[in-house]
């Protein structure tokens, strides 16, 4: 069974698939803009901004203003005890790797998604780019340190389909399209 912290990552898996399996081809984008392109737009923002800040979440200290996280680090000290010197060897040079990774998507997440920082608002202050890439990478090491720390090799992705999917929207609206 899945720790609720397993569960969140899912969660996240399954949110990034969708935004990809939509967004990730130039043809269908198209097909997206032609069809509904301010609706798909606010989607996908809402999709990219909610995925960035879970991810965050995940990424928190163990503990904020006394409180315990759902957090990767938390699960990190609590099974400390019972992982191998290797898979702790191996965390601990990943932690820093990711650490690393999420300085921009932290930044974002600080400065515009949790919060509306005056400097950005009015002064237009240009924070770094997240790429989707990013993304993705940040995603792969945080599921090599689940599986260490959890002590599985699971991928943390959906095996059935939460529904008809991206692709019969896809169809819905070529076959719309057509005269």
């Amino acid at each position: 069974m899945l720790s609720q912290l397993e569960l969140e990552f899912a969660q996240i898996k399954y949110r990034w698939r969708t935004h990809s399996e939509l967004f990730g081809e130039d043809e269908k984008v198209a097909l997206l803009n032609r069809c509904g392109g301010k609706v798909f737009a606010l989607l996908q923002g809402l999709l990219v901004y909610d995925t960035l800040a879970a991810i965050c979440r995940l990424c928190d200290p163990a503990r904020s203003m006394g409180q315990e996280n759902n957090s990767i680090l938390n699960q990190y000290e609590k099974r400390k005890g019972d992982l191998s010197p290797s898979d702790i060897k191996e965390i601990d040079n990943l932690l820093p790797v990711l650490e690393g990774k999420m300085n921009n998507i932290r930044l974002l997440r600080n400065k515009v998604i949790s919060h509306n920082d005056l400097g950005i608002a009015e002064y237009a202050i240009k924070l770094p780019d997240v790429t989707y890439g990013e993304v993705d990478e940040v995603i792969d090491l945080i599921k090599i340190i689940l599986n260490k720390i959890f002590g599985v090799s699971g991928n943390y992705s959906s095996v059935t389909a939460f529904g008809p999917g991206a692709n019969k929207l896809f169809n819905a609206l070529k076959a719309g399209e057509s005269p």
